[in-house]
């Protein structure tokens, strides 16, 4: 009558041990798995940082296959891809990076980013908006510029002016941010402000071509030619391929 309960007892040690055993190996199989990923994220780190992409985008994917949820290896790969104009998968790759881990503010800024490159404004701006809202990032300025120009894209005129008068406030050697407010300016028929803000980008930044563009415009509209022609002349000489060099060399 007493050896049946001690079997049974025996076999139900054993059964509880093996569960044990099983659910212990899984832990430390997750965390080899990891301190492989990691291992493929810091070789692809290296490969990119030498200007090897195609290696580290073999790594990143070993490291990902490995570890799927391994954050910044998703930001690493979508700035890669963004680099190359792969839009789809950088915002695939980015997205990833910034729900596994939201405070990764690189992934952030440059989601933001991918949807500003493909005109997606709206979905652009909750991105600048997280970023700001938190009082330890280091470049606010960046996500006010960018915040600034997808709301003067949708039309928020005010909120962007806003955001641009922030940005050269907190950077005030930011030439992009007065640019963008010169264009702003402009856009709101605000010439002398519009004047005042592309003649600061340009002098900041000398080898900046988009303010001179618009100088040249502005000056034209205002039948100044010569002067329009000296920023034509100025803008075209800065960059000849670039869109607003050839804008610049058409006026000419």
């Amino acid at each position: 009558m007493t050896r049946r309960p001690r079997l049974i007892r025996a076999v139900a040690a054993l059964a509880a041990g093996a569960a044990l055993l099983a659910l212990s190996a899984c832990p430390s199989a997750a965390s080899e798995n990891a301190a492989k990923a990691e291992y493929h994220y810091k070789l692809a780190s290296n490969f990119f940082y030498d200007n090897n992409p195609q290696s580290a985008i073999t790594e990143l994917y070993s490291a990902l296959k490995l570890d799927d949820h391994h954050a910044r290896a998703h930001a690493l790969l979508g700035f890669i891809y963004f680099g190359r104009k792969d839009y789809v998968r950088a915002a695939k790759h980015l997205e990833m990076a910034v729900t596994i881990d939201p405070n990764l503010d690189e992934a952030t800024a440059n989601l933001g980013n991918v949807y500003l490159a493909t005109e997606q404004w709206e979905a652009a701006v909750p991105y600048f908006e997280r970023l700001l809202s938190r009082p330890l990032y280091r470049t606010p300025y960046l996500a006010q510029n960018n915040l600034g120009w997808a709301l003067l894209n949708l039309g928020r005129v005010e909120e962007a002016r806003k955001y641009f008068q922030l940005a050269v406030f907190y950077n005030p050697k930011f030439c992009l941010a007065y640019n963008n407010l010169g264009r702003l300016n402009a856009q709101q028929g605000e010439t002398r402000l519009a004047l005042e803000r592309f003649h600061k980008a340009a002098k900041l930044c000398p080898n900046y071509a988009e303010p001179h563009y618009f100088l040249g415009r502005i000056y034209a509209a205002l039948g100044a030619p010569k002067e329009a022609a000296r920023h034509y002349q100025r803008c075209y000489k800065l960059a000849p391929e670039s869109p607003y060099g050839r804008r610049c060399g058409d006026a000419l």
